[in-house]
């Protein structure tokens, strides 16, 4: 929803607010993050072969999740070139680590 009114504001005036976009990309990112923390979970074997997860297995999906949200959210709300470009490039490294 937020997708469409940022789309739609942007065809209309050529621009949007920084509220609405910071928005958009939160959701974007808290979409993939859950989209991939379901994947890591599924990979780890969890909910076909058994119901719980191992210690070690619990922190390494929390520290993922964590991990790859902040940078997410850096990349978000980033306002300095230089530190967006590396914001960028460590979260799509985690994301790469997280999918493979």
């Amino acid at each position: 929803l937020l997708s469409v009114i940022y789309y739609d504001r942007y065809s209309k005036y050529g621009h949007v607010e920084d509220l609405l976009f910071i928005g958009r990309e939160f959701v974007i990112i808290l979409s993939e993050t859950l989209f991939l923390a379901t994947l890591l979970l599924m990979a780890m074997g969890w909910s076909v072969l058994r119901d719980t997860l191992i210690i070690r297995e619990r922190q390494l999906f929390w520290g993922g999740f964590a991990v790859y949200a902040l940078f997410g959210i850096l990349k978000t709300i980033c306002n300095t070139t230089t530190l967006c470009g590396i914001y960028t490039l460590s979260f799509y490294v985690i994301k790469f680590l997280i999918t493979f």
